[in-house]
């Protein structure tokens, strides 16, 4: 009888364990999705956030400085790298003076597989 009792405890004690494991599993599963979560949310507003120096400028007229700005910013930025092209009249433009009197429009033309920014055009805006 006393080797009876001992067997019953012993079973009763490897199912508590295995419920435990089994709950410690689930929590930890549980936290893990929480973490991932998160980090698509920062992902998220990280990408929201960058692709808005671009979104602030799409629906208005835009002087060569509005230009200049915003290509500066789009060819030093070392981790999403943005082709920029400045067209007017069908031609590509650098000179600075020649434009000065000049309104521009932006458009995105295109956005990487994480959907930043990475291909912009400007064109001249005629009245």
């Amino acid at each position: 009888m006393e080797n009876a009792t001992k067997a019953l405890l012993i079973a009763g004690g490897i199912l508590i364990s295995i419920l435990v494991i089994t709950l410690l599993a689930n929590l930890f599963g549980t936290t893990g999705n929480v973490v991932e979560s998160y980090n698509k949310e920062i992902n998220i507003t990280e990408i929201e956030k960058f692709n808005a120096n671009f979104m602030q400028y799409l629906s208005k007229q835009l002087t060569i400085y509005d230009v200049v700005t915003i290509c500066n910013f789009a060819h030093n930025n070392n981790t999403h790298p943005i082709n920029s092209s400045l067209i007017t009249n069908g031609k590509s433009v650098n000179d600075i003076q020649e434009n000065i009197e000049k309104k521009f429009k932006l458009s995105i033309v295109n956005f990487d597989e994480n959907g930043y920014v990475n291909q912009i055009a400007f064109t001249e805006v005629t009245t």
